[in-house]
């Protein structure tokens, strides 16, 4: 009984050494494949998001460069490396080639910023004049280091196998315990560092969204400044003339001079409005936007109450608590209701409806009017500071409504229906004022 006890100890501890061998084999493979792959991916997402961001200032000064030299940029292929060198000092990443393609994708500008990769990232990012797309900026990036950090993980996480099959097999039980902490240490250290890099990721993809905003909030800036702003200039500047010629001639018939003033007055009243609205627009960027819980059936009761003078009905019900600062939501709500009654039809009372439906990023909110349809309201251009109405005159578009949106942390779209439009909300819950 004895020796068949010990044999079956023997066999016991046989079996428990073999577990533990099968055991930490698996692990070690899952280890050889998934720390190389993640490292892998971490240094492929990071090239590419800090490549995305540099294209994307590199694309932002070209386009407004050309926005100011319409007529020579094309023939400026000495000048215009000077302006997006400076995109690729202090890169963590590296840049082989950086190039500007016109639009029948002849190259303008060339940069060899370093050697031919072996396994390249090409990005491409369009150029504007401000207005429409007229080429694009090309960059390619080299993927060698990825690959490179990855073999790195690998042969480190192969050597740490060897060593730990060994203390196992040579130590004994007590000192395969004591791998096993030592494992367990290390898989919480990667499953911190694997936290740490989704929180960088997040913060990273955030920075891009607000630089791309700042982006946009450039080219408004220049569109006022290259064109919208040139039409009342035009207008004051002949009808000064006009009145400095009525003088020259002797100032008869006063009437005619009353209406070359008149016309000053509107030129000059037009752009007072259009530098008030520009004014505005970029003055969102530094109003509070703290969230808090905020009932958004009191806000659009209130917006409500404002606009029921202009003949306009609102519908809504169980609208829920949601996080924004209430002032600019007001602001908000009271600038979209305004552009539908803009578009409303002439032959019918104005009827706007606001539902909310739960989404994983919070509250989407529909607000659908029965005016005209969304292709009559210029969607291409609907999101700009300033654009034309049906008749032609300059008005304010839903620029101030979307960087609202997006300073609360949501977006704003517009979607087509069969009796009018509908412009879309995307906003956090109450729960992000405590769980930001």
């Amino acid at each position: 009984m004895r020796f068949s006890g010990e044999t079956e100890f023997h066999r016991s501890v046989l079996r428990v050494r073999w577990l533990f061998s099968v055991v930490l084999w698996a692990m070690g493979a899952l280890w050889l494949v998934v720390v190389p792959a993640l490292e892998l991916e971490r240094s492929y997402q990071r090239i590419r998001t800090e490549a995305g961001i540099r294209l994307a200032l590199a694309a932002d000064l070209v386009s407004s460069h050309i926005a100011n030299n319409l007529e020579t940029w094309e023939f400026e292929g000495v000048r215009l490396p000077s302006l997006v060198t400076s995109v690729t000092r202090g890169s963590q990443i590296s840049i082989s080639h950086l190039e500007l393609l016109n639009g029948q994708n002849r190259s303008i500008m060339a940069i060899e910023a370093g050697p031919v990769p072996t396994l390249p990232l090409v990005l491409r990012e369009p150029v504007t004049d401000g207005v429409v797309p007229v080429g694009e900026v090309v960059m390619t990036v080299a993927l060698d280091p990825a690959f490179t950090a990855a073999a790195r993980s690998g042969g480190i996480g192969l050597v740490s196998v060897l060593v730990l099959l060994t203390l196992a097999h040579v130590v004994g039980r007590r000192m395969l315990d004591h791998a096993m902490a030592v494992v367990g240490d290390t898989t919480l250290r990667l499953a911190q560092q694997l936290e740490q890099r989704d929180r960088d990721q997040r913060l990273l993809a955030r920075q891009a969204l607000h630089l791309r905003q700042a982006g946009e909030d450039f080219a408004h800036v220049a569109r006022m400044a290259a064109h919208h702003l040139q039409e009342p200039l035009r207008t004051v500047l002949a009808y000064a003339q006009l009145l400095l010629r009525w003088h020259r001639e002797g100032g008869g018939g006063i009437e005619r001079a009353d209406g070359y003033v008149e016309f000053v007055r509107a030129g000059i009243e037009q752009m007072r409005g259009q530098l008030s609205a520009l004014a505005a627009y970029m003055d969102l960027r530094t109003k509070d936007f703290s969230p808090q819980p905020v009932e958004l059936e009191a806000v659009v009761a209130k917006a409500a109450a404002a606009m029921a003078a202009l003949d306009v009905r609102l519908n809504w019900q169980d609208l829920p608590v949601v996080a924004a600062q209430p002032d600019r939501l007001y602001d908000l709500f009271f600038d979209i209701f305004g552009w539908s009654k803009r578009y409303r039809l002439p032959d019918q009372p104005l009827e706007v409806s606001i539902s909310a439906e739960p989404s994983p990023e919070g509250w989407v909110i529909a607000i659908a009017d029965n005016g005209r349809s969304l292709g009559d309201r210029d969607p291409e251009r609907m999101f700009g500071l300033l654009v034309h109405d049906g008749d032609g005159r300059m008005v304010l578009g839903l620029a101030a409504a979307r960087l609202t949106v997006f300073m609360m942390g949501g977006r704003l779209w517009a979607e087509p229906t069969d009796t009018g439009a509908r412009l879309s909300l995307e906003i956090p819950n109450a729960d992000a004022c405590t769980n930001p």
